[in-house]
């Protein structure tokens, strides 16, 4: 998956073939092909892995920390920027600053 998402955000989507992944995760078509039904399957689940589950994991129990503070809109504002500065920081390290094509990740899936 961490392959996949390197090379979906390093080169987009339709510049990635099946073979280039299964060379990059060192893994053959048939093992491949036993998690995912295919290339846009495993793309939905990259972005499940990398986006929505890291994103509400982080949310999680939010509202309550809030309510009890005496500044809950600054809280949740810098609580929001530190998450975004980690996602940020795990994106740039898994594609050493080559990130070219996180945009198309941000409007497929956000």
């Amino acid at each position: 998956m961490k392959e996949a998402f390197r090379l979906f955000i390093l080169k987009g989507y339709d510049r990635v073939s099946i073979a280039e992944i299964e060379n990059a995760a060192n893994v053959s078509r048939g093992f491949v092909f036993y998690y995912f039904k295919s290339k846009e399957d495993m793309f939905k689940s990259v972005g499940d892995m990398f986006f929505f589950n890291h994103i509400s994991s982080s949310n999680e129990g939010s509202q309550s920390k809030y309510s009890i503070s005496e500044t809950p809109l600054r809280d949740f504002i810098v609580e929001q920027l530190c998450a975004i500065k980690n996602r940020m920081d795990f994106l740039s390290q898994i594609n050493k600053g080559e990130a070219k094509h996180f945009s198309y990740f941000i409007n497929v899936f956000l």
